[in-house]
């Protein structure tokens, strides 16, 4: 029998205690008489044939999309916005850029968030993002005046 060496923390004394009672198990279940049961590891076995051995999922290759890739719409403000702009002989990046202008620039970018305000109904915050990261304050202003200039 093997002779254990008494450890001093609780945690391997639970270890002792057990492999204790698994020798005791090991020594009832043994016939009498009979040698010790000596486990005797296994002897490696040869690896897999790489060549037999398939992938698993199955490869299967790429194929080409029997369609085209659906073209995303443009948002509605920035097709207002575009139109407005187009129509006032300015690019989109002028009505929608951080800077002042002049006034017909100016005038446009106001019709352009009247329009976006009415259609989109959007919140005046979110319109000072999309044109420019401006204020909403500066977008109900520019509504108001876009009504005084136009009768509305």
């Amino acid at each position: 029998m093997t002779s254990w060496v008494r450890l001093s923390t609780p945690f391997a004394r639970k270890i002792e205690a057990k492999a204790m009672a698994l020798q005791a198990i090991q020594a009832a279940l043994q016939p009498q008489g009979a040698p010790p049961a000596v486990l005797q590891p296994e002897e490696p076995s040869a690896p897999p044939d790489p060549v037999s051995v398939e992938p698993w999922p199955p490869y299967r290759p790429a194929q080409a999309l029997p369609f085209e890739k659906p073209v995303r719409p443009q948002p509605l403000w920035r097709t207002i916005t575009e139109d407005v702009a187009a129509r006032h002989g300015f690019t989109f990046h002028d009505l929608v850029g951080t800077g002042r202008g002049s006034a017909k620039l100016v005038a446009a970018r106001h019709e352009a968030i009247s329009i976006v305000k009415t259609e989109c109904r959007v919140s005046s915050e979110k319109l000072g993002v999309w044109f420019g990261n401006r204020d909403h304050t500066t977008i109900l202003h520019a509504i108001k005046r876009h009504a005084e200039r136009n009768g509305l």
